[in-house]
């Protein structure tokens, strides 16, 4: 009987050099700070939700990470505010 063999699994992260995974590792974490603090805001009901300074937030951090791009975020955030305000 012959044995078939897998291919070994590749590791995504052998794909990037040192200093993207290390940029990335960087930009990660600003970014989950931003998105962890709106869901506790969201916990709480947006109570004391100031939102332009949520925004202030994802515009400082876009000026300091060009390359990042987060105005995805924006985007479905006005998509949903809009979807919920038309119920």
């Amino acid at each position: 009987m012959q044995t078939i063999r897998k291919p070994p699994r590749e590791n995504p992260a052998e794909r990037f050099t040192d200093e993207q995974r290390r940029r990335y590792i960087n930009y990660a974490g600003p970014v989950a700070y931003l998105l962890h603090n709106l869901a506790l805001l969201g916990a709480n009901d947006f109570k004391d939700f100031d939102e332009k300074a949520f925004w202030n937030g994802f515009d400082d951090f876009s000026q300091r990470c060009p390359e990042i791009d987060v105005s995805h975020f924006r985007r479905v955030f006005e998509s949903e505010l809009l979807r919920h305000s038309n119920d």
